[in-house]
């Protein structure tokens, strides 16, 4: 759509362009962080068109891709 999402909540909703296209949600819904771990951040990067989606607990280390 032009733009990358400003929040993590945004990715659960449709948008709509000017042109009055509409796309997504692109998920169903936020799933809550595995057991004993905090809740999801989201950073997005605009200026790169990236957004990092993070999450701590346990001392475990995940990257993708």
């Amino acid at each position: 759509m032009g733009a990358i999402p400003t929040t993590l909540a945004q990715l659960t909703t449709a948008a709509t362009n000017g042109q009055g296209q509409v796309a997504g949600p692109f998920m169903a819904s936020i799933p809550s962080g595995p057991t004993n771990w905090g809740s999801y951040a989201y950073t997005p990067v605009a200026t790169a068109g990236t957004f990092t989606i993070t999450n701590s607990g346990d001392g475990t280390s995940v990257s993708l891709p």
